[in-house]
């Protein structure tokens, strides 16, 4: 995924700082091809108490799904669980870390 390090635990991760208002986003592009589904129906983002939605998810063209996300403490890292839906019924769910830290 664009602008996430994978660390060992095999998740992709992301720095924020405690102040941040920002967008994050799923790539489910080379997924839905690989499964054959056509588009996303759904999605539905959830996230670590300490964090705060900001909005829907937004689901845009060639598979991505979006949050705006603010919140936070410096120090901590927080999951943020995207799920979708596809207009075939399949099902999925890909989980991001965002490592709060001073900027």
């Amino acid at each position: 995924m664009k602008g996430y390090v994978y660390q060992s635990d095999g998740f992709p991760h992301i720095d924020a700082d405690p102040n941040a208002i920002r967008n994050y986003a799923w790539y489910w592009t080379d997924w839905l091809l690989q499964e054959g589904a056509t588009t996303i129906q759904s999605a539905t983002i959830t996230v670590d108490a300490g964090l705060t939605k900001v909005g829907s998810a937004v689901v845009s063209g060639g598979g991505i799904v979006s949050q705006v996300i603010s919140g936070g403490v410096a120090g901590t890292s927080y999951k943020a669980v995207c799920r979708i839906t596809t207009t075939s019924g399949l099902q999925d769910e890909r989980t991001i870390i965002i490592d709060v830290k001073e900027q």
